[in-house]
């Protein structure tokens, strides 16, 4: 999933019991980076992301065509339901998640000493997607080895941001560390820019519908969007936790990323990068909605 142009850098860690899609984009020539959706797992966060990708030494040999050829979709993984109920242990642990399970082997690394020695670029901010557990239960952890990171969301999920011990306890899952969260420092808003560094910004897409204050992050000039927990290979977000809304889901998929380059690069919250345009001719749930 790595994009590596001589300056900038995208790349992603599947982290957590859930296999959440933690992702690094960074400007080197600036020393910058932005971590989004930090599910668990700080130290191999740091680790994988900041000091090996991002080291110029390490990714100094990586072309820019070699490092977008592994950004290639795969092909499409079968369509799994966005609505269907959980019925067994595992489907219950699946309701945290929003898409098919994600082989174990390709989740974290071996798992370093937490700590930020050895990390060339200044983390500016922690980016949250949305605010289920799986997707930010690293945050303590991230806030107190950089702590000049704003903390960066949409304020309709602060509600739910602020209860992750208490999803962590109702999915049998260890809490965040010191049981609690620190604090939304930055609120997003539609079609807002979020500044990564002078020459590296994001659009910002709220897409409710998975939960109220789900967002979408387009980089233009990267080619990429991480569509959170919005959009799937194959698939699309879950509708039936607390905050979901189908019609929501339908309008902001419709309205926000269909319009979007049939080329753009999605990294989804869960499981495989794939493109819009793949998306547009392979995904049942797309399709459908597409029609409405």
């Amino acid at each position: 999933m790595a994009l590596w142009d001589g300056r900038f850098v995208v790349e992603s860690l599947r982290v957590g019991a859930l296999a959440a899609n933690c992702v690094c984009v960074a400007d080197v020539a600036e020393g910058v980076a932005a971590i989004f959706d930090p599910g668990d797992n700080a130290p191999a966060i740091v680790d994988t992301l900041l000091r090996r990708t991002v080291d110029p030494k390490i990714m100094g040999g990586r072309g820019a065509a070699a490092a977008d050829a592994s950004a290639s979709p795969s092909a499409p993984s079968p369509p799994i339901s966005a609505t269907s109920a959980a019925t067994t242990a595992a489907s219950t642990a699946a309701t945290a998640a929003n898409t098919a399970a994600v082989p174990q082997s390709q989740n974290q690394q071996a798992e370093p000493s937490p700590n930020c020695d050895g990390v060339r670029v200044r983390v500016v901010m922690i980016v949250l997607t949305h605010s289920h557990m799986d997707h930010c239960l690293a945050v303590p952890q991230l806030k107190k080895m950089f702590p000049d990171a704003k903390i960066v969301m949409h304020p309709n999920d602060v509600a739910m941001y602020n209860i992750v011990p208490l999803q962590c306890m109702l999915f049998g899952m260890p809490p965040p560390e010191g049981n609690m969260m620190p604090p939304m420092e930055v609120s997003l808003a539609d079609q807002m820019d979020l500044e990564i560094s002078s020459g590296l910004k994001a659009k910002v897409l709220h897409t409710p519908g998975h939960s109220p204050g789900s967002v979408c992050f387009y980089f233009p000039e990267l080619n990429r969007l991480l569509s959170g927990d919005t959009l799937f290979q194959g698939s699309v977000g879950r509708t039936d936790l607390p905050g979901g809304d189908m019609n929501a889901l339908s309008t902001s998929i419709k309205g926000k990323l269909l319009p979007l380059p049939d080329s753009t690069i999605v990294i989804p919250g869960h499981g495989d990068i794939t493109t819009v345009g793949q998306e547009k001719s392979s995904n049942p749930f797309v399709q459908y909605m597409a029609k409405l």
